[in-house]
C-alpha cells in the first residue's frame, strides 16, 4: 500500500510510540492530581445571636454546652464524627459542668483535651 523505506517506517514507529507515551503520562498526571477541596463558609449567625442575647463567649472560646456540630468542628483535631459524639453525649447526659468533663466523650482522651482545653468553655 505505502511504499516506505526502512528508515521512514522507524520514524513513524517512533512517533506513534511517543504519542502513546504522552497520552499515558497525561492520563497518569490527571489521576494523581490533588483532589479539589470544597471550602465552606463559617456561619457566624449563631455566635452573633448569642452575643446579642448577652451570651458573649469567653475570648473566642467554644462553649461546649451550647455549640452545634459546625462550631465544634472549628476546634483543633475535632472532625464531624467527634463533634457529633460531643453533642450526643451532651444530649444524653446533660450539660458539662467543667471542661474536663468532655473527656467522658468517647474519642476524647487526655492528649486531645490538652490540645483543645484553652479553646473551650462551659459558659
Amino acid at each position: 500500500m505505502f511504499d516506505l523505506e526502512r528508515t521512514e517506517k522507524y520514524i513513524i514507529l517512533i512517533l506513534v510510540m511517543a504519542l502513546i507515551i504522552a497520552a499515558g503520562l497525561t492520563a497518569y498526571k490527571r489521576s494523581c492530581a490533588a483532589p479539589r477541596v470544597k471550602v465552606e463558609r463559617f456561619d457566624v449567625a449563631p455566635v452573633v445571636k448569642r452575643a446579642s442575647a448577652g451570651e458573649v463567649p469567653e475570648a473566642g472560646r467554644v462553649n461546649i454546652n451550647t455549640a452545634d456540630v459546625k462550631e465544634l468542628m472549628g476546634l483543633k483535631r475535632v472532625g464531624a464524627v467527634l463533634a457529633r459524639r460531643i453533642v450526643d453525649y451532651r444530649t444524653a447526659h446533660g450539660a458539662f459542668i467543667t471542661t474536663t468533663d468532655i473527656k467522658n466523650v468517647n474519642g476524647i482522651g487526655e492528649a486531645l483535651y490538652e490540645k483543645i482545653k484553652d479553646d473551650i468553655s462551659t459558659e
